[in-house]
């Protein structure tokens, strides 16, 4: 996440996308973080209600329940 930052992306698709692959890849937990990155991104900006980082988030959570054994432990954050 970092290394995308530092060379200057600051596009939230970017990172939500990129996230989208590493769910598929089953790496969850960088997964969360590129989710919560593209959420804090968005909330920097007039853009806030693009709520597709948030929607793939709430979704990673309902794959956690589906999954406990493979996600275990995946989200550290739930929305109200």
């Amino acid at each position: 996440i970092s290394e995308f930052y530092k060379q200057g992306f600051t596009d939230h698709r970017i990172f939500s996308n990129y996230g989208v692959i590493l769910k598929d890849l089953g790496k969850l937990k960088e997964t969360e973080l590129l989710y919560r990155k593209a959420i804090e991104i968005l909330s920097q900006t007039d853009r806030y209600q693009d709520i597709t980082p948030k929607t793939n988030l709430e979704n990673l959570e309902k794959f956690e329940k589906q999954n406990p054994t493979t996600a275990q432990g995946c989200i550290s954050y739930r929305f109200p």
